[in-house]
């Protein structure tokens, strides 16, 4: 390796990453790149630094730098890059470090006669007696942090410009302080504002006041209102009690409101099905008296035919209904005979006008139209001819 020369090791290194050769880089150029940074940075552990930095960059650039015959040019060029970084990054540390050893002087030193306790109770009401413009400015610099450049831009101004009303606002509120006889410098104002003015919430106060502001802004209710207004008063348990709380009965009533939906639907399914069967069920009875009105008359199979002889014995069957369609036939059943009959096929309309026509008896009629009010053959019955007993 020590024969090869700066690009031949370079090449080696971006084509094939043998560390050798990289190792063999650096050794060669170590000396040369530190050098050169404790000239830039003034300041030994800044340039140990700058030197790995600038090595850093090499592996990393190494296949860019294959065609490079002086290795030395970019490597002092890298490091004057890096160094001018360095430094002012040291620069901004050291600014801030020395601002807040200023700030810590002033805390001693100028506000030592005037404490926190003085300034927080007469603060808001200071504040409310600037004007708008004077108001914001100080609220954007000291309450929310913003830098002259960041009040630039949300002002629509110049940082110049910002920066010199901030120090306008900070001269008329400390003029406001005097007047409630707390005397205070504008240096030692800002810096009690600036350490005490912002103070972390409590842990539960976020979620709590999300949740209020919500169902107050759904429900529209003075009466949530003023519970939100109190909700914010509490303290932390009772916040997480009352969130817990509200949140619950939100949910019974999504719930009970989801349920009664539901059961409004099924009760409307149910009258629907109800009104179909309704429907359906007049239509089936008013089938069924048709059919019962277009019924022929039966035929007593085993009902022996009378004459002037004596039932006894008589087995000829004959066809009921061509009785009663002869009326002045002579022919007549017995009580006995038509209980048989009714017994054995039922004490129907139809089959208690038959053996009330063949016996002429009228309770049995009379048990046609106390059980069959409505039937059309019975009414019809009843209105015809003389019972006879």
């Amino acid at each position: 390796m020590n024969d090869f020369t700066d690009q031949q090791l370079i090449c080696d290194y971006a084509r094939h990453q043998t560390e050798a050769a990289f190792a063999e880089l650096v050794r060669r150029h170590i000396e040369f790149v530190y050098s050169a940074a404790v000239r830039m940075v003034r300041d030994t552990h800044l340039a140990e630094d700058v030197t790995q930095g600038v090595f850093v960059a090499l592996a990393q650039q190494a296949r860019h730098l294959i065609d490079r015959p002086v290795l030395n040019g970019w490597l002092h060029r890298t490091a004057q890059n890096l160094a001018a970084n360095v430094v002012r990054a040291d620069v901004r540390r050291r600014t801030r470090e020395q601002e807040a050893a200023t700030m810590n002087e002033l805390l001693s030193s100028d506000a030592s006669d005037v404490s926190w306790d003085q300034i927080a109770p007469e603060l808001d009401t200071a504040l409310g007696e600037l004007n708008e413009a004077d108001r914001d400015a100080l609220l954007l610099r000291y309450f929310q942090r913003k830098s002259a450049q960041e009040m630039a831009y949300i002002l629509g101004t110049s940082p110049e410009a910002a920066q010199k009303r901030v120090n306008r606002a900070v001269e008329r509120l400390r003029e406001c302080f005097s007047k409630r006889k707390v005397t205070i410098g504008a240096t030692g104002l800002v810096a009690l504002i600036t350490a005490n003015a912002v103070q972390a919430a409590p842990a539960g106060l976020l979620a709590a006041t999300i949740t209020t502001a919500t169902l107050a802004g759904t429900t529209a209710s003075t009466a949530t209102i003023i519970a939100a207004t109190k909700t914010i008063a509490m303290t932390t348990l009772q916040k997480v009690l009352v969130t817990a709380t509200i949140a619950a009965l939100a949910g019974a009533g999504i719930y009970e409101a989801h349920q009664a939906k539901k059961l409004g639907a099924a009760n409307q399914s149910l009258q629907t099905q109800m009104d179909q069967m309704t429907a359906e069920n007049r239509r089936l009875a008013k089938d069924l008296s048709e059919s019962e009105m277009l019924k022929p008359m039966p035929v007593l199979a085993s009902v022996p035919v009378l004459t002037n002889q004596p039932a006894v014995g008589i087995t000829t069957p004959t066809n009921f209904w061509a009785d009663l369609t002869n009326r002045s036939a002579t022919v007549k059943l017995t009580h006995d005979q038509a209980e048989a009959f009714l017994n054995a096929n039922g004490r129907t309309a139809v089959n208690l006008l038959a053996a009330f026509r063949t016996t002429r008896d009228a309770s049995l009629l009379e048990e046609a139209m106390g059980k069959f009010p409505n039937d059309p053959q019975v009414a019809f019955e009843a209105t015809q001819g003389t019972v006879t007993g």
